[in-house]
């Protein structure tokens, strides 16, 4: 605070300086006696530093503010209480008319995003209709196959609804005591007849232990891993375990190539697998990420091209003590 006082006030204390050699030097040249030129120099300095103090005080309070309203900026006008003049009072206005207009559009984006949110669950909802229809006829006529896409289509038309609920993701969460096989078990059934048609073996080794979730989000993200171990996997088997609370998913698939393990979160990024697949979005493991890191479960992700890939969920920070 006070380099940054001396920085903005370094022109006034040039100004003052030479104004009191200034009178230093009439004074001698005029000549006063010595002892008169001193204590009118004392003087000088008395006033100058009280000056100064007054100056040092004011200058203060008002650094003191700004911090408050760097350090909260949603709130940063309120903080600036005092009443600036000049130029202050000009820079005042304009900050509290851009911010002002930064309200209305704040307002304008969010009634749009929400409209936005409302139209595709209503989609969401409207387009299970048709999908659970198909299924019942393509089970009639014993189409697994058809059954499968079908299947896909729904978790890409959730992984849609997801997505756009993310920005508000806190709104929805619910944490409870859960556990943790239940919870795998949950997010398996959806996949279950994947494991079936792609003649992949699962490897269920859970001991049962409790934590703090939310079981939708958490589930949504295991089905996230779940659907691309099951994806890259042609052949072997996929196994899930735990060791206390931290949940390993590990499959005998392609892996993923070394130089793209520090990026499998980036939004978008597909890496060299994803682009060879050509089907490959980039979104699954960012939208499970973002679910993880708000519900405080570290993900990490450990991989070797051609023998296959090992995902680890942390829930040990939010495990619950009977």
């Amino acid at each position: 605070m006070v380099r940054a006082y001396f920085q903005a006030k370094k022109g006034l204390m040039a100004l003052l300086a030479i104004v009191v050699i200034f009178n230093l030097a009439v004074l001698s040249l005029a000549h006063i006696e010595s002892q008169l030129i001193s204590y009118l120099t004392v003087v000088n300095l008395f006033f100058v530093g009280v000056g100064l103090i007054f100056d040092w005080y004011c200058f203060r309070c008002k650094y003191l503010l700004l911090q408050k309203a760097i350090q909260d900026p949603q709130r940063s006008l309120s903080y600036l209480d005092f009443k600036p003049r000049g130029l202050e009072g000009s820079f005042l206005q304009i900050i509290t008319g851009l911010n002002e207009s930064l309200d209305k559009q704040n307002t304008a984006n969010r009634r749009s995003y929400q409209v936005m949110i409302n139209y595709y669950t209503l989609w969401v909802h409207q387009i299970k209709t048709p999908i659970a229809a198909l299924k019942l006829l393509t089970q009639e006529q014993g189409n697994n196959l058809m059954i499968m896409e079908l299947i896909k289509i729904e978790q890409y038309v959730a992984m849609v609804l997801e997505y756009l609920r993310l920005e508000d993701i806190h709104n929805d969460l619910n944490f409870a005591r859960l556990s943790l096989e239940k919870v795998v078990a949950g997010a398996l059934k959806k996949q279950a007849g994947f494991f079936a048609a792609k003649k992949i073996g699962l490897d269920l080794q859970i001991q049962d232990v409790t934590i703090l979730s939310d079981e939708k989000w958490l589930t949504f993200a295991l089905e996230q891993v779940l659907s691309n171990a099951l994806k890259y996997t042609r052949q072997g088997k996929i196994t899930i375990y735990n060791e206390g609370c931290r949940l390993y998913i590990k499959d005998t698939g392609i892996g993923i190539d070394p130089s793209d393990l520090p990026r499998v979160f980036e939004r978008g990024f597909t890496g060299v697998i994803g682009r060879q697949d050509k089907k490959a979005s980039g979104l699954g493991l960012y939208l499970t990420k973002r679910i993880l890191d708000t519900l405080n479960h570290p993900i990490t992700i450990e991989s070797i091209r051609n023998q296959g890939t090992t995902v680890m969920i942390d829930c040990h920070k939010k495990q619950i003590d009977d």
